[in-house]
């Protein structure tokens, strides 16, 4: 989007100081056109937008793998989820996201929830940021 807004911009500052150059407002148009359209790709059935197509809501800087499958006579079976780098702070972001979400009854919860429940360990909790203390 940050292509957009800097031909958007670009395109009234020169029509501001009243250099309009019809080629490079209609080229400006043209990038703002593509752009938009990509956004527009990101769209769910319920209006509200993802950061990917696959319907989950991405918190986190690092791409988590999905866990394996295989298919045997005709059914499909989930294996357990490769072990991968736990970020701890995206899980207590995404957390926190959804606490304020949720008290502002936001829509997007249903997805945030499933991205959570995506990255419990297998003890059934989440990595966690805090050092248990010694007892």
């Amino acid at each position: 989007m940050f292509s957009f807004a800097a031909n958007m911009y670009t395109a009234m500052y020169m029509r501001l100081i009243n250099q309009r150059n019809r080629t490079l407002e209609r080229q400006a148009f043209y990038h703002m056109n593509i752009g938009y359209q990509k956004a527009l790709s990101f769209m769910n059935d319920d209006g509200s937008f993802s950061l990917s197509r696959s319907g989950y809501l991405y918190w986190g800087k690092e791409k988590v793998p999905l866990p394996p499958s295989k298919t045997e006579n005709q059914k499909q079976f989930s294996l357990p989820r490769l072990p991968y780098k736990y970020d701890s702070s995206n899980i207590e972001t995404t957390a926190y996201a959804l606490m304020v979400y949720n008290a502002r009854k936001e829509i997007l919860l249903e997805n945030i929830v499933k991205w959570l429940n995506a990255q419990r360990l297998t003890d059934g909790g989440w990595a966690s940021t805090q050092v248990p203390r010694k007892q």
